[in-house]
């Protein structure tokens, strides 16, 4: 394996990602006994469940998920893990690359690139709301932190007692 600099179509940010030189293939048990063997695509991330029994039309390839790690209430937690998946020997739908988003839903929802450009889209209008959200948030704060100072405590001075359970 050797590491290539790529160059993306959109937004023009670089970086690395590790490519195989040579061809890979999986071979994973299947339900009658046997064994099927596939190349894989230089995307595949592996298949830690080849020696589960599945029927060959189960067979599917998935890339590493790439989620936004966030950190709320003293927990990290990912979200909206997207990747890519590949079920070459499917009978029903496209046999063809495909793009998967967890949600948070029941499982990856499979999408095509525009679904997934409009919830890229969908984010950064988003993220605008909640910077207006917050911008309009702070204000309310400090008008009922002021609301619950006694009469004639000096404004420069901290509460006297942690609010929402902030440290003192």
């Amino acid at each position: 394996m050797r590491r290539r600099l790529l160059d993306a179509t959109r937004g023009g940010r670089l970086w690395w990602r590790v490519v195989r030189e040579n061809p890979v293939t999986a071979t994973v048990a299947t339900w009658r006994g046997g064994a099927l063997t596939m190349p894989c695509p230089t995307w595949c991330a592996g298949h830690p469940d080849a020696d589960v029994a599945q029927h060959p039309v189960d067979f599917a390839h998935h890339s590493e998920d790439h989620g936004l790690t966030v950190t709320l209430a003293e927990d990290t937690v990912e979200i909206l893990a997207v990747g890519i998946s590949q079920a070459p020997l499917s009978t029903r739908g496209s046999v063809l690359p495909y793009l998967t988003v967890d949600a948070g839903t029941d499982g990856c929802v499979r999408t095509t690139p525009d679904e997934m450009r409009a919830l890229a889209d969908g984010l950064e209008s988003h993220a605008g709301f909640l910077r207006r959200f917050i911008a309009d948030f702070e204000p309310l704060r400090a008008e009922a932190l002021e609301a619950m100072r006694p009469p004639g405590f000096p404004k420069h001075l901290p509460p006297l007692a942690p609010l929402d359970g902030e440290d003192p």
